[in-house]
């Protein structure tokens, strides 16, 4: 009787253990927000009558500084826009295009080396390149 409470009490204790572990190191796990790579959010609009690249919540930036893994997400604001990157090394693609209103996003990979990459944005409504630092760069560390 003394070994079946014993038993018992151990099964109990274990179960307790695995709940509060399970429960406790929820931020292990993939889907867990603060494991998501670092998104840099940029705009593809018309300013100032002439297509820019801008940080989606400061139009005032326009230098994107990212590191290996993380995600460059563009949004396409009034016209379709094809992009050519120079290195495909960064991004795993020469080309990629989005539609207006859509958003696009490429993560910088593992095998990107640090360094200064310029890329072109063509905006298809107005069939003009969009502008920055002429062309745009990320710039990776």
């Amino acid at each position: 009787m003394k070994n079946k409470r014993v038993a018992l009490l151990a099964a109990i204790t274990a179960l307790i253990l695995l709940a509060i572990f399970a429960t406790e190191t929820r931020g292990l796990f993939a889907g867990d927000p603060r494991n998501a790579p670092k998104d840099h959010p940029l705009h593809i609009k018309k300013m100032n009558k002439k297509w820019t690249v801008v940080d989606a919540l400061d139009s005032t930036k326009t230098r994107v500084i990212a590191s290996k893994g993380e995600n460059i997400v563009w949004t396409a604001k009034g016209s379709a826009v094809y992009f050519q990157f120079g290195d495909s090394t960064v991004f795993g693609t020469y080309y990629a295009a989005i539609k207006a209103g859509a958003k696009l996003t490429l993560t910088v990979q593992p095998t990107a080396t640090p360094g200064r990459y310029p890329y072109a944005a063509f905006c298809l409504t107005d069939k003009e390149f969009a502008r920055v630092d002429s062309p745009p760069i990320i710039i990776i560390e």
